[in-house]
């Protein structure tokens, strides 16, 4: 092929014969007067006139860097094709501004089907966290509902404690220990009454059956409780009791032979059908200010996901790229997977273990203590940029006697890692922490954690383990 001058020419679409040929055809000029004129072949003037063609479609669409980018790459910007015919211009102005001139046609091709890949996984991405939302949104409106509950109940409780403050103090004790309240209305005396006095604990035999007789406590059939309906007619008693030295506390031994088959040893109701029968009235409200306390932390973490799921704000293509791929569905199946072997290997140190245990602002991925009440917790990293990402993995330490991190084999090079002047290895030799290497189905301890200090809020962190797997059982999540 030559130029005008004669001399041989590589046609590409930015070299000065096809810019010459590109501005004929921006004033009008046909293709095939111009391979005439040109004494060039026309093959090669349709491939400029569609690149022209190209460049004066999206001159106005896309930014003014991305239109220099494309005027750059030449005609190898033809197998950007399906960018045009499918009107995805967000798509093309965010390839072509990571474009150079430099960019290979091979490249180039990859764009557009990459492009579709992750603009399905950000569909998927969208759908994952709008159920997400959802869940929270409903967890977080169970547990605003178990609070009020909860307040509710306790009001309750507090406010028969003041009832018994006009009694002496032996006898305060004995109240508390023996009544409690049933948080559910019950039918009495042909009326529904809320706030109920109950027997939590059995009394002796011989005293409750008397008690019966004198309708001092009266057998509620339908729920089987003991219902207190006088607390001043029952106080007279127990006086008059304490007075002539009669037993008041029950004693299987002291149950009569032909009914004691059909009595328990422990003396404590177990009545599940009304609430608040499960111990003394100061264990409850201590129980039940501590299950407040948790819940109200649970709920500020949830507020936290919450926040940081809504202000993701994903504005660009390859933003997109970079966010589906640290939330695939391949990624977060192998976050799961590293999360049960954790678990593993908890339990096989003889540790009782949990996964996602929300304490304060925290939440950690694994999480368990053994019986000298030791607490250890595993980070789980499926990427580098997950690894990368976590600004929050040194203050979690404050809550355990060791800390590790996880992660898949292929992933191990992290932690020799140096990322914009952060120097991985010093972190973690400084800080501590060990190192966990996930293979098919076991782990490999690759560095022990070394820790010279103890950890603060243990009980606490411990309680919150035991009621991450209750609500397990209980609930399912």
């Amino acid at each position: 092929m030559h130029d005008a001058h004669g001399v041989n020419c590589m046609i590409n679409g930015i070299d000065t014969l096809s810019k010459l040929i590109l501005k004929q055809l921006e004033e009008g000029l046909k293709p095939k007067d111009i391979s005439l004129s040109m004494n060039v072949s026309y093959d090669q003037v349709k491939k400029l006139s569609q690149f022209n063609s190209m460049c004066q479609q999206v001159k106005n669409i896309v930014s003014e860097a991305s239109y220099k980018n494309l005027r750059e790459l030449g005609i190898k910007a033809l197998v950007l094709k399906d960018f045009f015919d499918n009107n995805e211009w967000e798509g093309l102005d965010e390839v072509l501004g990571n474009t150079n001139p430099n960019t290979r046609r091979s490249d180039l091709k990859t764009l557009y089907p990459a492009y579709l890949e992750k603009k399905q996984e950000v569909k998927r991405m969208k759908e994952r966290a709008r159920y997400k939302l959802d869940e929270l949104d409903r967890r977080e409106n169970a547990i605003k509902t178990e609070i009020e509950d909860l307040k509710d109940s306790q009001k309750a409780i507090s406010d028969a404690i003041k009832e018994f403050k006009i009694y002496n103090q032996e006898e305060q004790d004995f109240l508390l220990e023996h009544i409690g309240v049933a948080d559910a209305p019950l039918e009495y005396n042909d009326e529904t009454t809320e706030n109920v006095k109950v027997l939590i604990k059995r009394l002796d035999y011989s005293w409750q059956q008397k008690l019966k007789k004198l309708e001092v406590v009266v057998f509620d059939d339908e729920n089987y409780i003991w219902v207190i309906p006088d607390v001043d007619r029952f106080v007279e008693e127990y006086r008059k009791r304490k007075k002539f030295k009669g037993r008041i506390e029950y004693d299987y031994n002291n149950v009569p032979e032909f009914v004691r088959d059909s009595y328990p040893k422990e003396p404590f109701y177990r009545n599940k059908m009304i609430r608040g029968l499960s111990g003394p009235l100061k264990e409850k409200i201590k129980n039940q200010k501590e299950r407040i306390k948790q819940l109200e932390e649970e709920k500020v973490c949830i507020e936290e996901e919450i926040k940081q799921i809504k202000k993701t704000d994903v504005k660009t293509f390859f933003d997109r790229i970079e966010l589906t791929n640290t939330l695939s569905s391949k990624e977060l199946l192998e976050h799961g997977r590293l999360q049960q072997l954790a678990l593993k290997y908890l339990f096989e140190k003889n540790y009782i273990a949990a996964a996602e245990v929300s304490y304060k602002n925290y939440r950690w991925d694994c999480i368990g203590y053994d019986n000298e009440s030791k607490i250890a917790i595993i980070e789980v990293k499926a990427s580098a940029e997950d690894f990368l990402r976590d600004s929050k993995w040194q203050n979690y330490q404050v809550y355990c006697n060791t800390f590790y991190f996880l992660v898949e084999s292929h992933l191990e090079y992290i932690f020799t890692y140096t990322f914009k002047g952060r120097d991985i290895k010093k972190e973690i030799e400084a800080s501590g922490a060990g190192i966990l290497i996930g293979h098919k189905n076991r782990l490999e301890l690759k560095k022990e954690s070394i820790f010279n200090r103890q950890p603060g809020d243990s009980s606490h962190v411990i309680f919150n383990i035991g009621r991450t797997l209750s609500k397990k059982l209980i609930y399912g999540y």
